[in-house]
């Protein structure tokens, strides 16, 4: 009797061990999956954005007043993206009274071929001195590379004027990627 509730005893020990060795891999486990998780929360955290680029832009040939389509070309420095080359496609709307709407889509494409897409809306306000100032808000719709899941929003700034082909535009806003 006195082997049998020694091996008993060993028996329960032994499974108390396993049961205890097991909470704390599930337990390890648990630590990994939402370190995992954190992680990917964390990559996906809105962080500033911004920088400025110079532009030309040329009106299409498919323009016909008062409705203009604009391709703006340029290349400048932006963070999270380095040394970028954009591409803007919009339309301007010259009917009057003032503001001015104008709306289209961006691609930046950064120094290691990744591209930001946005898409935009925004308003172009004659100035006395002949300038439009042109405030565009983007909405960031995703990209490729690194920036295939991006979000978030930026905002566009720039003096331009009309005859001349080359502007500069400002941008400041936050990303998430």
């Amino acid at each position: 009797m006195k082997k049998l509730t020694n091996f008993t005893l060993l028996l329960f020990a032994v499974a108390c061990l396993f049961a205890l060795t097991s909470c704390s891999a599930e337990n390890e486990l648990d630590e990994i999956t939402l370190s995992g998780t954190e992680s990917a929360d964390a990559k996906m955290q809105m962080r500033p954005f911004g920088g400025s680029y110079e532009t030309r832009h040329y009106v299409l040939p498919e323009s016909a007043f008062p409705i203009q389509r604009i391709r703006i070309t340029g290349q400048g420095q932006f963070s999270h993206m380095g040394k970028s080359i954009v591409v803007t496609n919009t339309t301007l709307n010259l009917t009057p009274p003032p503001p001015f709407i104008t709306n289209g889509t961006n691609v930046i494409t950064a120094a290691n071929g990744d591209e930001l897409h946005s898409s935009f809306t925004g308003t172009a306000v004659p100035q006395q001195d002949g300038r439009l100032l042109v405030t565009v808000n983007h909405t960031i719709t995703g990209g490729t590379g690194r920036f295939y899941d991006a979000s978030g929003h930026y905002t566009g700034v720039s003096y331009s004027v009309p005859a001349a082909e080359a502007g500069l535009v400002i941008i400041t806003g936050e990303i998430a990627y």
